[in-house]
C-alpha cells in the first residue's frame, strides 16, 4: 500500500479516452469559430434592427409633428372662421342699421319736401335773408341724406367683404 501511494496509486488516473485527439481539437476549434461567427451575425442583425428601430422612431416623431401641425392649422382656421363669421354678422347688422337710418331720412325728407323745395322756400320767405336761410337748410338736409347714403354704401361694401372673408375661412376650415 505504501508502495502504491508512493507510486501515485492514490492520484486519479485518467483514462486514455479522456485525452482529446487531434480531430477532437479540430472539431472544437471549428465549433468555436462557428459560434464566434454566429455571435457576430447576431450582433450584426441586432445593429440592423436597432438602426431600423431608430429610423421608425424618427419617422413616427416626424409624422406626429405633422399631425400636430395640421391640428394647429385646423384650430387656427376654425378660429379665423368664427372671427370672420362674427365680423360678417356685425357688418350685416351695421348695414341694416344704416339702411334703417337712410330709410328714416328719406321718409322725413319726403314728409318735409314741400317746405324744403327751393321754390317753396323762395315763395314763402319774407325776404332774401329768409330765402337764403331756407336754401341753406335745404342744402344741409341734402348733405345729411347724402352722408347717410354714403354710410349705407360703405357699410354694405364692408359687409360684403366680411361675408366673403367668412366664406373663405369656412372653406379653409
Amino acid at each position: 500500500l505504501l508502495v502504491g501511494a508512493l507510486l501515485g496509486a492514490g492520484a486519479p488516473a485518467y483514462a486514455l479516452d479522456d485525452i482529446p485527439t487531434a480531430a477532437d481539437v479540430a472539431a472544437a476549434e471549428a465549433a468555436a469559430a462557428t459560434s464566434a461567427q454566429s455571435v457576430a451575425e447576431v450582433r450584426d442583425r441586432l445593429a440592423s434592427a436597432e438602426a431600423r428601430l431608430t429610423a421608425a422612431t424618427i419617422y413616427a416623431a416626424t409624422k406626429a409633428e405633422e399631425y400636430n401641425g395640421a391640428r394647429y392649422h385646423l384650430s387656427s382656421a376654425k378660429k379665423e372662421a368664427r372671427a370672420t363669421e362674427a365680423a360678417a354678422v356685425a357688418a350685416r347688422a351695421n348695414v341694416e342699421q344704416q339702411a334703417a337710418r337712410y330709410s328714416e331720412a328719406v321718409v322725413t325728407s319726403y314728409q318735409m319736401a314741400p317746405e324744403l323745395t327751393a321754390w317753396a322756400s323762395v315763395m314763402s320767405s319774407d325776404g332774401l335773408g329768409q330765402a337764403v336761410e331756407r336754401s341753406a337748410t335745404l342744402q344741409v338736409a341734402e348733405d345729411a341724406m347724402s352722408t347717410r347714403y354714403d354710410a349705407l354704401a360703405i357699410a354694405k361694401a364692408r359687409a360684403e367683404r366680411a361675408e366673403a372673408k367668412a366664406a373663405a375661412a369656412r372653406d379653409r376650415a
